[in-house]
């Protein structure tokens, strides 16, 4: 995740998470206008109407504001103030907030790198049913980083994702080619224990 390409792979997922977050937005509120407005590039407008609802605490609207502050997109590009919003989002509980608040650490944008920290807040996403948590995640246990590496939780985390809509087919192969028959086993009952639990 610290390759040159890492930055412009999880810049990509930032738009997934706007189109989850309209999921969420209630018509004709300052939200749905300000999304409406990012959606088309007014970055002006979309940044009047989401930054007071920031401020009092709307994790969807502090998310885009990361977004925009990682982006440059009508403010000025700033991983520090990025982070600042992830953070306020993530420690709401907003998985979307928790998600992008883990990719910083993991990419050290605005924050110190740090696996550890990544990892957690990943985690906290991922149990909430965040698709690209759950892959970062897996992908963090394949690899032992931030966490102990652990085939298991790895492969549990891909086939969560994988249940979860991801493309990830060739992900999963490599993780159980390293793995025995009763290891592969054991991770597909926790996936399918943890998807019945959360109704996934």
């Amino acid at each position: 995740w610290n390759s040159p390409n890492a930055r412009a792979y999880w810049e990509n997922i930032l738009e997934d998470e706007i189109g989850k977050a309209s999921l969420q937005k209630q018509e004709g509120s300052n939200l749905e206008r300000g999304m409406d407005a990012y959606a088309r590039n007014d970055y002006q407008t979309a940044f009047s109407q989401l930054q007071p609802l920031a401020k009092n605490g709307d994790g969807i609207a502090q998310v885009i504001l990361g977004h925009m502050y990682v982006n440059g997109f009508g403010v000025p590009k700033n991983d520090n103030q990025a982070v600042t919003w992830y953070r306020q989002s993530a420690e709401q509980g907003n998985d979307s907030g928790q998600y992008n608040l883990g990719v910083m650490y993991a990419v050290g944008a605005g924050v110190s790198q740090n696996n550890i920290e990544a990892s957690r807040w990943l985690e906290l996403s991922a149990e909430q049913g965040h698709r690209d948590a759950q892959i970062m995640l897996g992908q963090f246990y394949r690899i032992g980083k931030g966490v102990s590496q652990n085939s298991t939780e790895a492969l549990k985390w891909q086939i969560i994702a994988q249940g979860n809509g991801a493309d990830i087919g060739e992900a999963i192969e490599t993780t159980e080619n390293n793995m025995t028959e009763d290891e592969i086993s054991e991770a597909q009952k926790l996936a399918r224990e943890w998807m019945e639990k959360h109704g996934k």
